[in-house]
């Protein structure tokens, strides 16, 4: 460990309420906070900025395309995990300015993202299903592993998919397409998962463990 607090939301001038997903672009750390997306320094941590996305109550995941577009999910949720019909996904553009992309109860909670092959992928924690985001905002390539609660999605070696499941309390590989197998199990409530592309590592946090597990690929 680095920094065990590197961006700290007790400091003076940082705010950070409910920090979930998070993704780079340039020299840009895009956090999801609840109702804002919250930009830092990659390198120094300090804050740059907050985009503020109104109609949104629980912004989860982040990721960004290769031309600096960021798109984040919001899982409609409460702080008390109560729905609150705000299921939608957003794209955030160069200038800061945020749109709706797709929206609807019909989503069922939509948490982790993962672009590839030129399209935006979404899991759900609801519905437990993969899909695709169409041109005109609707659900497309829709797949639905064995079970759900699926919350984290990465792209790991081979272009195999890895994607974490609550219900499973596994992570699952395959191909987008599926079908999908668990390869690491037994775990409790796996989060938003990561890679370590360089070493070949997956990292695991679960959530109600406060602890972070490396697995190797």
């Amino acid at each position: 460990v680095v920094d065990l607090k590197w961006i700290d939301g007790s400091k003076e001038g940082v705010e950070l309420n409910a920090p979930k997903g998070m993704a780079l672009f340039g020299g840009t750390l895009y956090v999801a906070d609840l109702q804002h997306v919250r930009t830092f320094d990659r390198r120094s941590g300090e804050p740059t900025g907050a985009i503020r996305i109104k109609e949104s109550t629980f912004l989860n995941d982040l990721v960004a395309a290769k031309d600096g577009r960021v798109f984040v999910s919001d899982s409609g949720l409460t702080t008390g995990f109560e729905p609150s019909g705000s299921d939608a996904v957003y794209e955030i553009d160069k200038t800061g300015a945020a749109t709706k992309i797709i929206e609807g109860s019909e989503l069922g909670r939509p948490n982790g993202l993962l672009i590839s092959d030129g399209k935006l992928w979404v899991v759900t924690f609801g519905s437990g299903e993969i899909f695709s985001v169409g041109a005109d905002g609707k659900k497309e390539d829709l797949i639905k592993p064995s079970k759900g609660q699926l919350d984290g999605i990465i792209l790991g070696a081979d272009d195999q998919i890895l994607i974490s499941s609550w219900e499973e309390k596994a992570i699952y590989r395959g191909p987008l397409t599926g079908p999908f197998e668990p390869v690491v199990i037994k775990l409790d409530a796996p989060a938003d998962i990561g890679m370590d592309a360089r070493r070949n590592r997956l990292l695991i946090p679960l959530f109600n463990e406060n602890m972070v597990l490396i697995r190797s690929l």
